[in-house]
């Protein structure tokens, strides 16, 4: 469960913040239908670090998508928007995995 913040009506006469777990958070506000108006501010937790070879076995399962259908340069750029990984690995990984095809 990632934690959260949300900020309710702030500066203002009716400020409310509510922490806690987000399943917590979200049953709370839908308690209260006073919960449900105003303007927020939402403050999420980070999503965990990927475990580095799951993160490679879903670049390799990506980029072999890929190159099945596109040229090896597209498949990079595709692939690097997507992950956000550095380019350069991207395609060192597609070199590989476009020989393996072969």
């Amino acid at each position: 469960e990632r934690q959260v913040v949300v900020g309710r009506e702030l500066t203002k006469v009716f400020e409310t913040f509510y922490r806690g777990a987000l399943s917590d958070v979200i049953v709370t506000m839908r308690a209260d239908a006073n919960a449900q108006k105003g303007e927020f501010v939402v403050l999420l937790d980070g999503a965990a670090a990927h475990d580095s070879s799951s993160a490679e076995i879903e670049l390799d399962a990506l980029l072999t998508a890929l190159l099945q259908e596109v040229p090896v340069s597209q498949a990079v750029r595709l692939a690097q928007a997507v992950t956000g990984e550095r380019k350069n690995t991207i395609y060192q990984r597609a070199i590989a995995l476009d020989a393996e095809i072969e």
